[in-house]
């Protein structure tokens, strides 16, 4: 069943004409598409042999050639499009994988930053630590100072208090 207009439409940069089946001559340039400047894929030439095959077989045995051959192209077209969209897809899954290999460089840079970042602040703490161990014991040592001048201190006040 052909459209009013029998005129091509683009469906996937390729014309295709309205309706369920193809005119009769627009067949051979259907195999031409098949047969020209496509170079996505070697599946292109693979189809149209069977296709020429079938068809000549068609038109030879059966009364009903134009029925054949009209599922014949809509088999023919349905693998070509099946085609075209694994090569989109194709095409959709490398850029996806771009897009994460520059998401894991980003991230091994982030990794690398934070990774210095740490090893700075570790050793900040075993200075500060070590700063800290010493403070006390410094603190350790007046309190030891204070308490000896304090004992000292009250001995002294004694023997001033004792001898006057």
């Amino acid at each position: 069943k052909i459209g009013d207009t029998g005129s091509p439409i683009q469906v996937h940069r390729k014309a295709v004409y309205y309706g369920e089946c193809f005119p009769h001559e627009s067949r051979w340039q259907l195999l031409q598409q098949f047969d020209n400047n496509h170079p996505e894929s070697e599946m292109n030439f693979k189809l149209s042999i069977p296709y020429y095959q079938q068809s000549y077989d068609f038109r030879k045995t059966s009364p009903n050639y134009q029925n054949y051959q009209d599922e014949l192209d809509q088999e023919v077209m349905w693998h070509h499009y099946e085609q075209d969209d694994a090569l989109t897809r194709r095409d959709e899954i490398a850029e996806e994988r771009e897009k994460f290999q520059e998401r894991l460089q980003k991230t091994e840079h982030e990794y690398e930053l934070a990774q210095t970042e740490y090893k700075a602040l570790e050793h900040e703490y075993k200075n500060s630590s070590e700063t800290c161990i010493h403070k006390e014991n410094e603190l350790v040592n007046c309190r030891i100072t204070m308490s000896r001048f304090t004992s000292e201190a009250t001995d002294t006040g004694r023997l001033i208090n004792s001898r006057y």
